[in-house]
């Protein structure tokens, strides 16, 4: 699918908007932390705060107090380079070729580009990567728009024939940088998906935003109550059953599947969504960011 596919002349316009008004934040985000007397690389004065009791006499103006008898503290800041980091799942489950793929895939590829326009768009760098198994293709730090042609192209031409893991989503490791936005977007129907906090605990102890995005359609979501034939997408496994059978048994399942993701996230300062495909997904991304 080319580029117009993922971000036609109507969603452009709202991520112009959008863009307009993030600039502020993201700004805010790109200028990093106070530090009270701290100086060397990466390091500028930021402002005169007055002195109180309990700052840090270290960093008292003196010129300052002679030139107003009043005592002022500096204040610096150290620059942090926000990055984004969009891990996009390419597994069989999140495929073209599945019973769902004609909604799931296009609603997954649409949130990955409107997540790498809306970061670009403000001069943030941003990486991008597919996975399944294990990390597939990489598009690293990119800086600017130009690079929306390629993330496309990438995702055109995944194979969607792999079966993703917690641990072909760890191997990403090497691409995480401190204080980044990272945003998983997937399906997370992982038979490991125990493995999965340790990682969420590791981007918490480098300061990252994490975004777990699940996007299921609404299918997955709600089963029909009609009998069916269920293909594994990813083992091609059949299994005939009847709808009263496995609806309670799917619901618990689900249930317990997304309290196991819901708390792995929050417990590490992160954010999931559930997303159904059917939705609108550029509401669900302005939203995330």
């Amino acid at each position: 699918m080319p580029l117009d596919d993922y971000l036609d002349a109507a969603t452009l316009e709202r991520l112009a908007r959008f863009s307009l008004k993030m600039r502020r934040r993201f700004a805010d985000l790109k200028a990093g932390d106070f530090k009270g007397v701290q100086t060397g690389d990466g390091v500028e004065f930021f402002e005169h705060k007055r002195y109180a009791p309990g700052m840090d006499i270290r960093a008292i103006d003196w010129r300052r107090y002679a030139k107003t008898d009043t005592l002022y503290v500096k204040r610096f800041e150290r620059e942090s380079n926000l990055r984004a980091l969009i891990l996009l799942d390419v597994s069989a489950s999140c495929g073209r070729d599945t019973s769902v793929g004609d909604v799931k895939f296009p609603a997954a590829a649409k949130a990955a580009c409107i997540l790498a326009y809306v970061y670009l768009a403000n001069g943030i760098p941003v990486t991008f990567a597919t996975f399944d198994a294990s990390v597939r293709d990489v598009i690293g730090a990119a800086p600017n728009l130009s690079v929306m042609k390629r993330i496309a192209s990438v995702i055109d031409k995944s194979a969607y024939d792999g079966r993703s893991s917690s641990a072909g989503l760890i191997t990403a490791r090497p691409l995480l940088t401190p204080r980044s936005d990272v945003f998983i977007i997937s399906d997370f129907f992982y038979h490991d998906i125990s493995n999965l906090p340790p990682f969420l605990t590791l981007m918490r102890g480098m300061h990252i935003r994490c975004r777990i995005m699940q996007i299921l359609a609404q299918s997955e979501i709600t089963l029909s109550q009609a009998d069916a034939l269920y293909i594994d997408a990813e083992t091609n496994a059949q299994h005939s059953v009847a709808a009263a059978t496995i609806r309670h048994e799917y619901a618990d399942a689900l249930a317990e599947h997304t309290r196991t993701l819901s708390v792995a996230a929050a417990d590490n300062d992160h954010i999931f969504t559930r997303i159904p495909a059917e939705s609108s997904i550029v509401d669900a991304c302005l939203r995330a960011v």
